[in-house]
C-alpha cells in the first residue's frame, strides 16, 4: 500500500472554498470537503456517465452536487434528516421565477395565535426568546404550504437566517450558549430574503446537468443500508474521531424541521457512529464478528496509563472501530466488483497519544472485503488547545484512504 502526499489537496478537505461556490454555499457544514476533491477523485477512479457514486454520510450534499457537475449519478445517505433535506434542495430542479414570485410574497409578522413548532429542547430554549420562534414558525407555516421544490428552497433559506438569530454559536462539537452575542438589529425578513436571493442568483448561473442523471437521498444507516444497486464508487467522510456530536451542533436546526421531543433527540444521538460518548452499539451488533486490530486495544492502554478527563473515551475509542468495521463491511457490499472506495478522514489524539485512524483503517480492510490501495495525506493540522497545553503539539494527519473491493 502507497503513501502519497498530495499537499495541493490540503484546501480540499475544509469547507473553505464551499462558502464562495454557487449551490454548495447555501448551507455549508463546519466539517465539508471541497467539491474539487470529488472531482479529482472521480476522474482518478474513471467513473463514467453511466456510474453510480454513493456517499453513506451525505452532510451537506458536496459529493452528490459534485456528481452532478461532473455528469454521473448519485445516492446519499445519512442518519440525520437534515442532512437529507439540505442535499436534497441542493440537487432539485427548480423554476426561479416562480421562487421569485413567492418570495414576494411572505408575510414576516408575527399574528396573534402562531403556535411555536420547536421541539422543547433546553438549548433551543435558551438560544432562541419566544418571540424569535414564533416568528421562524410563522414562515415556516408559510413555506410549507408551498409546493415539494419550493419548500425545500425556503426552508434551507430559514435554516441559514436561524442561525444568525439566536445565542447560540457552533463551537467545535457543540452548541454553545454566548449571552452576549449581539442579536438585535437582526432582522428575519432580512437575513431569509437575503439568502434566498443569493440561492436565486446561484440558480441564473447554474449550468449543471438534469438530464438523464438520477439521485436518491434518503435517511438511513451506512452501517447497515442496502443501497438500491450496487456502486461503482463510494465518496465520503465518516465522523471524525473527535467527539464532535452533530445532534449537538444542529439540535436548532433539528428542532425546527422533525425532532419532536428532547427524548427523540437524544434517541438520535445514541444511534450515530460512535465517534463521540455519547452513542451506543447497534443493537443487533455481534461482538464476536467484530475483529478491530490489536493496535487499538494497545493504543487504549497507552490512552488510560496517560490518565483522562473523561472515562468513557476508551470505550469510544472501540466503538468507533468496531462500527466503522460496520460501514466498511456494508460499503463492500454495496460496491460492484472492482469498485473504489474513499474515506476521508483525520487523524486524534487523546492524552497526548495519537491515534493513526487512516492506517489502522487500511488494516482493518482486507476483513471487511476491501484491499487498501493508497493513503493520500492532504495536510497536516494542530492538536486541540487542551491537548497542546497539557502534551504539546503534534500535527494529526488528515489524509484520504482508497480501498478497492475485489473483483
Amino acid at each position: 500500500m502507497r503513501i502519497t502526499m498530495h499537499p495541493e489537496w490540503g484546501a480540499w478537505v475544509t469547507p473553505k472554498l464551499l462558502r464562495q461556490r454557487p449551490i454548495y454555499r447555501w448551507y455549508v457544514y463546519p466539517h465539508s470537503y471541497d467539491k474539487e476533491l470529488v472531482l479529482a477523485l472521480l476522474k482518478q477512479f474513471q467513473v463514467d456517465e453511466d456510474g453510480w457514486v454513493w456517499d453513506p454520510f451525505v452532510g451537506a450534499g458536496t459529493t452528490l452536487l459534485a456528481c452532478r457537475e461532473y455528469g454521473c449519478s448519485a445516492i446519499g445517505t445519512d442518519l440525520l434528516p437534515l442532512s437529507v433535506l439540505v442535499t436534497r434542495s441542493k440537487i432539485a430542479e427548480y423554476d426561479p421565477e416562480l421562487l421569485s414570485h413567492q418570495l414576494d410574497k411572505f408575510d414576516f409578522g408575527l399574528p396573534a395565535g402562531v403556535a411555536d413548532h420547536f421541539a422543547p429542547i433546553p438549548v433551543v430554549m435558551k438560544a432562541l426568546p419566544a418571540s424569535r420562534r414564533r416568528q421562524i414558525s410563522h414562515l415556516l407555516d408559510q413555506i410549507d404550504g408551498l409546493p415539494k421544490s419550493s419548500r425545500l428552497f425556503f426552508r434551507v433559506a430559514l435554516l441559514h437566517a436561524m442561525e444568525a438569530l439566536g445565542l447560540a454559536v457552533k463551537s467545535g462539537g457543540w452548541l454553545r450558549i454566548d449571552p452576549e452575542r449581539d442579536v438585535n438589529g437582526k432582522s428575519l425578513r432580512t437575513l431569509f430574503r437575503s439568502h434566498a436571493k443569493l440561492m436565486l442568483s446561484d440558480l441564473a448561473s447554474e449550468t449543471f446537468r438534469y438530464d438523464e442523471l438520477r439521485f436518491k437521498v434518503k435517511v438511513a444507516d451506512a452501517r447497515i443500508v442496502k443501497t438500491e444497486r450496487r456502486v461503482s464508487a463510494c465518496i465520503t467522510s465518516p465522523p471524525y474521531l473527535n467527539r464532535h456530536d452533530y445532534t449537538r451542533v444542529f439540535a436548532l436546526e433539528l428542532a425546527l424541521i422533525g425532532v419532536t421531543s428532547p427524548a427523540q433527540l437524544i434517541s438520535l444521538r445514541r444511534r450515530t457512529l460512535r465517534s463521540h460518548v455519547e452513542a451506543r452499539p447497534l443493537p443487533q451488533l455481534k461482538r464476536n464478528s467484530i475483529k478491530i486490530p490489536r493496535i487499538v486495544s494497545t493504543i487504549v492502554t497507552e490512552i488510560q496509563n496517560a490518565g483522562l478527563n473523561n472515562t468513557r473515551v476508551p470505550a469510544m475509542i472501540v466503538g468507533y472501530f468496531e462500527d466503522m468495521q460496520l460501514v466498511m463491511q456494508n460499503i463492500a457490499r454495496n460496491l460492484r466488483p472492482g469498485g473504489v472506495a474513499a474515506l476521508v478522514v483525520g487523524n486524534t489524539r487523546f492524552s497526548g497519544v495519537m491515534i493513526p485512524v487512516d492506517k489502522i483503517l487500511t488494516a482493518m480492510g482486507p476483513e471487511t472485503g476491501l484491499t487498501p490501495e493508497q493513503i493520500i495525506v492532504t495536510r497536516y493540522r494542530g492538536n486541540s488547545a487542551q491537548q497542546m497545553g497539557a502534551f504539546g503539539r503534534e500535527p494529526a494527519r488528515e489524509s484520504v484512504v482508497i480501498f478497492r473491493k475485489s473483483k
